[in-house]
């Protein structure tokens, strides 16, 4: 089985991330026979906001949701591809820490799968303010109308 990493980079903000939101990504992730490995700039695991009705969900999970990588010892080469998650916790983090950038440029460079979800985009702004190889300069970005 294969791991993806999911970039996370709350400093511990309290409610950063939604469960639901993590059950999504991890269903979606698991269906395809992927296995998630959580990544935070501290490399502490994230705070979590815990929805109603999936304690059970969020405790059955809890030896993956309760530790991350540290994202400068994360290279796309261990990886398969990387998800960040919808998270407005960590907007400001996404769209300003340089590792974050450079770990994308990475996994763009190796041809692997990038997936950004709402607030997740943020992090791609750092890949895109770089002017060294393997920016996402000349990408588009699409997404799902609700029309």
């Amino acid at each position: 089985m294969s791991h993806c990493l999911c970039l996370l980079t709350t400093r511990g903000k309290a409610g950063g991330t939604s469960t639901q939101v993590m059950k999504d990504v991890f269903e979606a992730l698991r269906q395809s026979e992927v296995e998630p490995v959580l990544c935070t700039i501290t490399g502490e695991p994230p705070a979590f906001y815990i929805d109603e009705g999936d304690e059970d969900w969020h405790y059955a999970n809890k030896e993956i949701l309760g530790r991350a990588e540290l994202l400068s010892e994360c290279s796309a080469a261990m990886f398969s591809g990387v998800v960040i998650p919808c998270a407005a916790g960590n907007c400001m983090d996404l769209a300003k820490d340089s590792a974050v950038g450079a770990l994308l440029r990475e996994f763009n460079l190796m041809d692997k799968p990038i997936c950004s979800i709402g607030c997740g985009c943020f992090g791609l702004l750092t890949a895109l303010s770089a002017t060294d190889e393997g920016n996402f300069c000349g990408f588009a970005m699409t997404g799902v109308s609700n029309d």
